[in-house]
């Protein structure tokens, strides 16, 4: 086990945001032909990533037909499904479950396994505990995926003098991707608070009190209690941007925190499986899906697709960016419906809905607790240790850190690529909706991709 020391942090945040700036940015305005052609090459690449290094994906996909690749042939797989041949389904055979379990249990920070790996686990909510795995190149991927998030749909941006100030209502365990994300971005530009969301409401309410944050993120649920607390005059403050994760947010929830703010709450889809998967805009009309990092089918009980408007059964999720722990097709219980009307802000990724009963949101994930009620008994809940995420830095120090964050805005990409060299990453990536020359048309399931071949399993 080894810290990330904070120049390393650094050069991965910096990294990470500039990837955010250029080629996420664009991948949000592609047109529809072009996004087609984008998932087709990181799916190939994944597929055969896959089909080479996990034992696991080679004896799934043994006898299916690969010369011309059909993501509707591929069999879906299920979180018990993979995790009961954990140590075959990662890429590296260093990787072993009893050994990351054991790490999970000694973290304290944002510590690596084996000086390249970050280790998260989901809740167990839904019957059996996932692990999930990073190494250094997924996970800058998930920190720009972050980055877009917060500054090209949210409007959140990072500013000098007076430094943004981020409250974070929520989990506070490193186990959760939530917190990693949060100290993998703790590079002194913010200053950031971090709550445990099981704190008695009244102990919240004195911490935001003091702190008076200009951008306030938590669970719906508590986010919702506080906004009692403002109405009643108990709690007074003034953020310029809400937004909800982690729980479905209620009509009354939304309610009630535009009425004590005046404040359009934005709300976030995040999984442990692959950080932030869908986020809304200023319109809000429904949260965009970042189609150009994963693939999602809504699907019902029989795995058929719905048609748009519909609830869908369950949702199947493809990771395109985890080459250390590939999902490929992996089932999610989310309720959520499709729109791919597009949006009024010109983004041409589609939406996903809340279902029409209101029970489930598309911001719930199976792993995520279920919405909390005000029948909490706040005054059981357990005391969380002080907030690692809180940052004291010199003036100088903040100079040093704000210096290289702004080399790395105006800084290009390098030109060196490695094995997973990704085009979409380059500003030259088009942005036009016209496919380029070679592209393959679609197959009647939806996709192709032209030749791959399953190794024989050895």
């Amino acid at each position: 086990m080894s810290r990330v020391g904070p120049l390393r942090r650094l050069s991965d945040f910096g990294r990470a945001l500039a990837a955010s700036r250029t080629g996420l940015a664009q991948a949000d305005r592609l047109g529809a032909a072009a996004l087609w052609h984008l998932q087709e090459q990181r799916l190939e690449k994944l597929v055969h990533h896959a089909l080479r290094h996990s034992p696991a994906y080679r004896d799934l996909y043994r006898g299916v037909d690969l010369d011309r690749l059909s993501l509707g042939a591929l069999p879906p797989v299920t979180k018990p499904q993979l995790m009961a041949r954990f140590d075959d389904w990662v890429t590296d055979r260093r990787l072993k479950a009893t050994d990351l379990e054991r790490h999970l249990e000694s973290l304290s920070q944002d510590e690596l396994y084996l000086g390249r790996y970050r280790v998260m686990a989901t809740s167990g909510s839904t019957g059996r505990r996932g692990v999930f795995v990073y190494d250094r190149a997924d996970w800058r991927r998930n920190l720009a995926n972050f980055a877009r998030l917060n500054e090209r749909y949210v409007g959140v941006h990072p500013r000098l003098r007076p430094r943004l100030r981020v409250a974070a209502v929520g989990a506070t365990s490193p186990v959760h991707i939530s917190v990693r994300t949060g100290l993998s971005a703790a590079v002194g530009i913010n200053r950031v608070l971090r709550l445990d969301a099981r704190r008695p409401v009244g102990e919240l309410a004195a911490a935001l009190q003091a702190f008076q944050p200009d951008f306030l993120v938590g669970y719906p649920s508590v986010v919702a209690l506080l906004a009692h607390e403002q109405q009643a005059g108990t709690l007074r403050l003034c953020p310029s941007q809400i937004a909800t994760v982690a729980e479905g947010r209620t009509p009354e929830m939304t309610d009630a925190i535009r009425s004590a703010w005046r404040v359009e709450p934005f709300e976030w889809y995040g999984i442990t499986e692959g950080g932030v998967l869908a986020g809304d805009c200023q319109h809000h009309q429904g949260l965009h899906l970042f189609e150009d990092l994963f693939i999602v089918e809504y699907v019902d009980g029989d795995g058929r697709p719905v048609p748009d408007g519909e609830v869908g059964h369950k949702l199947l999720l493809t990771n395109l960016f985890n080459w250390t722990q590939p999902l490929i097709r992996y089932e999610l219980s989310d309720m959520v419906a499709l729109d791919s009307r597009p949006c009024a802000c010109g983004r041409t990724t589609r939406l996903s809905q809340p279902s029409k009963d209101g029970a489930t949101t598309s911001c719930c994930s199976p792993d995520r607790p279920a919405p909390r009620s005000r029948s909490i008994p706040w005054s059981c809940a357990v005391r969380s240790p002080p907030c690692p995420w809180s940052v004291s830095t010199r003036s100088s120090s903040r100079r040093r850190a704000f210096a290289c964050f702004s080399s790395w805005r105006t800084r290009r990409p390098s030109r060196k690529r490695s094995e997973r060299f990704d085009p979409a990453l380059s500003p030259r990536w088009p942005t036009s909706g016209r496919p380029r020359r070679g592209f393959s048309s679609k197959s009647s399931t939806g996709w192709s991709v032209s030749k791959a071949t399953a190794p024989s399993s050895s």
